[in-house]
């Protein structure tokens, strides 16, 4: 039975052995326990230190690397593309300075490009109703134009609200697969092989009209492709843990789009080029290496926007006029790629585009 007698004993004994505590402490243990702080202290400092050094000279090391590299650009692209006509296309926010800095690489190489065209959130975030409105907009002789077929009847097991949501999926993918088409299809100069094909200024006209694309002066007649994935379209799979739902879907709606458009450059055969992060399982370069079709069929290009970046783009570019496909930069090279793209620069005059590389370029 807790009675007061009880208590006093538990309040003596919590006071003694603070009393002990604090003789001890201030007594035999006070040295110990201040060496002990201070050689932890010291040493955290120490390797804090070290880590900073370590950190400067890696900085250091990444500048001189970019300077070395953009110092030599020139030589490294003269010749690269003589006569190549590339289009550019955009996804994603935060590849300004990059694209203009590839733009520079493909004039430099003694190419052309032939336009510049960035495919907009609203394509890219991927609204049923809005993408099925703008490929319904399409002019109908338009590559893509017509595509979207009905739904599949739904199974009868399927409630009516997940068949209606999965129906609507199907129905904005056949859309942005409609999109993607066309637009590729224009960029290379409606060359489908369809009698009466649209004109590429009607479908680009119309794809803007919908604000699914952003482009300025396009000349329809480019024989490469290049993507270039905006750094803030491929996000960290988690930040502060795992994704919700709805990043989930725009995650996949964004990577959707953008394969989408990559798939359709093999119908006008078109060389094609991917550059951006490769950071996650779920970048869209990821996706692409880890897709045993479109590997074979595109060029890959990991990397942040660095001279580097512009170097092995180039090179893949000319890669792929010659029909090589690889998978270059950092995590390329992790997953078997090839460190520098191989080609066999043209003897000038030659006109006939890039030649065959000497040694194995794909890193498929």
């Amino acid at each position: 039975m807790i009675n007061f007698r009880y208590h006093v004993v538990s309040l003596v004994a919590v006071f003694l052995a603070l009393a002990v505590g604090i003789v001890l402490g201030a007594g035999p243990l006070k040295g110990t326990i201040g060496d002990t702080l201070n050689s932890q202290v010291t040493q955290l400092r120490s390797e804090k230190d070290a880590l900073r050094s370590d950190l400067d000279q890696a900085q250091q090391g990444e500048s001189y690397r970019d300077t070395v590299i953009e110092s030599l650009l020139p030589q490294e692209l003269s010749g690269l593309l003589p006569g190549e006509r590339v289009a550019i296309v955009v996804a994603g926010d935060g590849a300004g300075d990059l694209v203009s800095a590839l733009q520079d690489a493909v004039s430099d190489a003694g190419g052309t490009v032939s336009g510049r065209v960035t495919v907009t959130s609203k394509w890219l975030e991927g609204q049923g109703s809005d993408l099925v409105a703008a490929a319904g907009a399409l002019p109908s002789a338009a590559a893509g134009a017509g595509i979207l077929v009905p739904s599949e009847s739904p199974s009868a097991s399927a409630s009516p609200e997940s068949s209606a949501s999965a129906s609507a999926s199907a129905e904005a993918a056949r859309a942005s697969d409609s999109l993607a088409s066309a637009l590729v299809d224009a960029l290379a100069g409606g060359d489908s092989g369809a009698a009466g094909a649209a004109a590429p200024a009607d479908v680009l006209a119309s794809l803007k009209s919908s604000n699914m694309v952003d482009a300025g002066q396009v000349a329809s007649d480019a024989q490469e492709i290049l993507v270039v994935v905006g750094s803030k379209l491929a996000r960290p799979v988690t930040d502060s843990g795992p994704l919700d739902s709805s990043t989930k879907a725009q995650r996949a709606a964004e990577n959707r789009a953008v394969e989408s458009v990559v798939r359709a450059t093999g119908d006008v055969g078109a060389g094609t080029v991917v550059l951006g992060p490769a950071d996650s399982a779920q970048d869209i370069v990821s996706l692409i290496r880890a897709d045993d079709d479109l590997s074979g069929e595109v060029s890959t290009v990991d990397g942040p926007s660095t001279p580097l970046a512009v170097l092995l783009t180039a090179r893949a570019l000319a890669a792929e006029a010659s029909g090589q496909h690889g998978a270059y930069g950092v995590d390329g090279m992790a997953q078997g790629g090839a460190a520098l793209p191989s080609y066999v620069p043209v003897e000038p005059g030659d006109g006939s585009g890039s030649a065959a590389p000497s040694g194995a370029g794909s890193g498929q």
